[in-house]
């Protein structure tokens, strides 16, 4: 298995073969400045997840803020998963219940 450069993420699908290509021109169009907060982006993000990897459908941001989209990415797509799935939320493990509460 290869090991994971600085260019890859844990993403499941394949970038492009020009990924580091584009990842560049990304970065220079937008003048290395975050989408979200203006600040020093080093990251390229998919407005739209998804295989889409046209210039428009990408732009630059920081890592605070790349992090931050993919986090709630992950947790919007656990949720359609667990419904689809017919799981639901348990609430707290009883571990971490207060004694006056359990």
């Amino acid at each position: 298995m290869a090991r994971p450069s600085k260019y890859t993420s844990g993403r499941r699908e394949r970038l492009p073969r020009n990924w580091k290509r584009l990842r560049l021109v990304v970065l220079h169009r937008d003048n290395h400045t975050c989408a979200e907060c203006g600040g020093v982006a080093s990251h390229v993000d998919h407005i739209v997840p998804n295989d889409d990897h046209s210039l428009s459908n990408l732009r630059a941001l920081c890592a605070s803020c790349h992090n931050r989209k993919t986090g709630r990415e992950g947790g919007q797509a656990k949720a359609r998963n667990q419904r689809k799935n017919g799981r639901f939320d348990a609430g707290p493990h009883p571990a971490y219940l207060r004694a006056d509460e359990g």
